[in-house]
């Protein structure tokens, strides 16, 4: 075997044995008790199990199944919005009245604000057409007064059903 063969085989095999020692090592895992259960009984399944802390760097892997005490309530609203105070935490327990969270209201009133807005530039424009009024420009001009109203009503509406009682939101039961 020539020199320059021999000195490649051994910086290859340095190589190799400094990455096989960069390894992460596996941590250790506890052995698995398993226990038969008899045929068509029902398992009996721990109320609470508590984990022991692992240590830095260590990371534990376990079979299992996360079962919640209580079912989830998913929450639904009327209207949405950007969340300014969360009054609850994970865990709470909350009644019937108790104050969840407060929602910005800022695009709702800029909402009422421009169809209030769009319902002056309507009577503006009936009030220039009765100055020399056609049938076709009074009609024209009540018709977008008509829309700008409805408009009004419309964010004024949902407007209001962000500050209505509890009882526009629905809480749906998981079953």
């Amino acid at each position: 075997m020539s020199p320059k063969t021999l000195r490649i085989g051994l910086v290859s095999l340095l190589i190799s044995l400094m990455l096989l020692g960069c390894q992460e090592q596996p941590a250790e895992v506890a052995e698995e008790s398993v226990v038969e259960a008899p045929a068509g009984a029902t398992p009996e399944v721990p109320q609470e199990a508590t984990l022991p802390a692992a240590p830095p760097g260590v990371t534990i892997v376990a079979d299992g199944r996360l079962l919640i005490r209580e079912p989830v309530v998913p929450l639904s609203f009327v209207v949405g919005g950007r969340l300014l105070t969360l009054n609850v935490s994970e865990g709470d327990e909350v009644a019937a009245g108790d104050l969840l969270a407060t929602i910005d209201d800022a695009a709702l009133q800029n909402t009422v604000a421009n169809a209030a807005a769009n319902l002056a530039i309507a009577q503006a424009n009936l009030a220039a057409a009765q100055v020399s009024p056609t049938e076709a420009q009074i009609a024209a001009a009540e018709a977008q007064i008509a829309v700008a109203e409805a408009g009004v009503a419309s964010a004024q509406a949902a407007h209001d059903r962000l500050f209505a009682p509890l009882d526009y939101a629905s809480i749906i039961e998981a079953d």
